[in-house]
């Protein structure tokens, strides 16, 4: 959600709207939003909800929610997101020695945004690190403690070198430690690559077993195509027809599919 988006969702999440909403975990997002209206719309300018799956009962569907905040300096940052988990969390936040060296370590403006996951109660913060350039991946997580897989990580470091223009985030689990698995985001300078350059880039994953035959072939089918009803046998989605009867010109939407960034995930025992 963008900002405005994010205004708007303060009217929607609301139980007297839609029961489901009455969740301790709707509620503690209603109640950041609230929280973001009042006081931080200069400094968080997008939200991102994931959900694990389609449950089974609909009403059960809990989201994990992304905060993405301006650049802003570290120590900046680190208050912001002290302010965001203390409303977010079933209890107030207690900040761990690793999660604060993850933000007195880096420079400024490095933490473009955490994952708080409330769908998993037991489960770490991400904090999303991003790196100024390759060669320095393996020293600032040496800085920050993590203690993963590093010949793992330099092997893989080594040969994306071969693509200058591809820039590093690093997505890590974070609480009492810094959790030795690590996901890597790579992102291009655009927004969003062109198909051309996502699909040279998802065939050099293929060719190194990094991305499945099955997901490379459903990719290249579907990447930078526009989906409307008349060329799909698909049911249209209610809400997107919904969304058409009200708008002036009544005309039905398409969608369009991008990728925004590729995502790899390296394990201890070297696994990626």
């Amino acid at each position: 959600l963008e900002r405005e988006d994010i205004a708007a969702a303060r009217t929607y999440i609301d139980p007297r709207i839609d029961p489901r909403f009455g969740h301790p975990i709707w509620r503690r997002i209603a109640a950041f939003i609230a929280a973001w209206d009042d006081a931080w719309r200069d400094r968080i300018s997008e939200l991102y909800f994931e959900f694990d799956a389609v449950a089974a009962d609909r009403d059960a569907v809990l989201p994990a929610l992304f905060v993405c905040f301006e650049a802003l300096p570290a120590a900046e940052t680190r208050a912001l997101a002290r302010a965001v988990l203390d409303i977010l969390g079933a209890s107030p936040f207690q900040p761990s020695p690793a999660f604060d060296r993850c933000f007195d370590l880096q420079p400024s403006e490095s933490l473009p945004h955490i994952g708080v996951m409330l769908s998993r109660p037991d489960a770490p913060l991400r904090l999303n690190i991003r790196v100024q350039a390759w060669d320095t991946l393996v020293p600032t997580l040496q800085r920050i403690g993590w203690d993963g897989n590093f010949e793992c990580l330099s092997r893989l470091a080594e040969w994306l070198t071969e693509f200058p223009e591809v820039t590093v985030t690093a997505a890590l689990d974070v609480d009492s430690i810094v959790h030795p698995h690590i996901g890597l985001e790579l992102h291009f300078p655009e927004s969003e690559p062109s198909p051309k350059q996502a699909l040279a880039f998802l065939t050099t994953l293929a060719e190194r077993n990094l991305c499945t035959p099955e997901k490379h072939a459903g990719l290249i089918q579907v990447l930078g195509k526009l989906i409307s009803p008349e060329n799909t046998n698909a049911a249209w989605p209610d809400e997107l027809i919904l969304q058409a009867l009200h708008d002036s010109d009544h005309r039905l939407s398409s969608l369009s599919i991008s990728l925004t960034h590729f995502k790899l995930t390296a394990y201890p025992d070297g696994r990626i």
